[in-house]
């Protein structure tokens, strides 16, 4: 008995994701309304959905090279990014329920996913000054990540017994120019998921060597550099654009006069002798490209100010302490913040 061979074709898919798109007013509505413990699950969750649609996009792009199937996996990839869209309407719409985040909507460079992003993770009540903001975003440069040998030698240097009086981490904390509360809270022992109250020498050891910043939001503040620095510098609607860019000279001129020469000095054994910024190193300057990286960091703390005063006026009725190299220091002059009035506390 002979039989024949069979042909199987290709599988017809429907790739109308329209229904999945569709997000109700009860949606947006309740989106307005999102605490910040789910804000900030989102805000984690769409970034996450964004990594992994950029890798199916990359797969589908290696399949198709080959010219091998791809019908399952570009059907995938439809799906994830009708995901990541309706991820970023629900953000938009709290970001549009909030005060704050028209302020932030007012701002060009600054989109609804980045001030999702900000009023996820900043919280203005741990935030009495914006220095307290600047260091939980990882631009302290006195704010120093220490790794878990050091952090030991540190606890077997100042603690005697076998738990640390308060009075010895105080002297930790001062070492470390870390607040004594923050060190207290990340050297607590947990059981169970829940803070016991306790405190001994290891698990002192492990809270001095945690990352003293938050990595999410210290990528969102490359991020917020990398629209106002770079890709809106240009862009005359771009309130912030001159202020780097006059900030940029000024940090040039100081290189050329050689006012980072001893910063050169440290830096030179650190990179590659056929470098650019072995070059600059040598000739006691620093490279054009830390120039730039130095004038993004200075825009990105002075647009965070912005933020904590708005932040702060909104919550508390009136404009927070001057930061304090202005107040103390005489650094420059305090720039208000953008399209906000400091007596009314309201958005202009």
């Amino acid at each position: 008995m002979t039989t024949s061979p069979v042909t199987i074709s290709d599988p017809v898919i429907d790739f109308d994701l329209e229904p999945f798109l569709r997000i109700n007013d009860t949606a947006k509505e309740a989106a307005k309304l999102i605490g910040k413990e789910e804000i900030r699950f989102l805000v984690d969750a769409f970034y996450q959905l964004q990594g992994d649609r950029i890798r199916t996009t990359n797969q589908l792009r290696s399949l198709k090279d080959r010219e091998l199937n791809s019908t399952i996996i570009e059907w995938f990839a439809e799906y994830q990014d009708a995901g990541e869209q309706n991820l970023a309407k629900v953000l938009g719409s709290y970001v549009q329920g909030q005060e704050l985040g028209q302020w932030l909507s007012s701002i060009l460079g600054i989109g609804p996913l980045i001030s999702a992003g900000l009023m996820a993770y900043i919280d203005i009540e741990k935030a009495p000054t914006v220095g307290h903001l600047w260091r939980y975003a990882g631009l302290d440069p006195s704010s120093k990540w220490i790794s878990a040998a050091d952090a030991s030698k540190i606890v077997s240097k100042h603690v005697e017994g076998t738990t640390p009086t308060r009075e010895e981490m105080a002297t930790i904390s001062v070492e470390l120019n870390r607040r004594l509360e923050n060190l207290e809270r990340s050297a607590e022992e947990y059981k169970n998921g829940k803070p016991t109250g306790r405190i001994t020498k290891a698990s002192l050891a492990k809270g001095i060597s945690k990352r003293p910043y938050n990595a999410t939001l210290k990528t969102l503040c490359f991020k917020i550099s990398d629209q106002l620095c770079v890709r809106q510098v240009n862009n005359e609607k771009n309130y912030y654009a001159p202020l780097f860019l006059e900030r940029k000279a000024k940090e040039h001129s100081k290189n050329l006069a050689g006012d980072f020469a001893d910063i050169a000095e440290r830096k030179i054994d650190t990179v590659g002798k056929t470098t650019k910024a072995y070059k600059a190193y040598k000739e006691g300057k620093l490279s054009d490209g830390e120039i730039q990286m130095r004038s993004r960091r200075w825009l990105v703390k002075l647009f965070l100010s912005h933020y904590h005063h708005v932040a702060y006026n909104l919550r508390f009725g009136e404009n927070p302490p001057k930061p304090y190299a202005f107040s103390h220091l005489g650094h420059g002059h305090v720039v208000s913040p953008p399209n906000w009035d400091e007596e009314k506390g309201i958005l202009i």
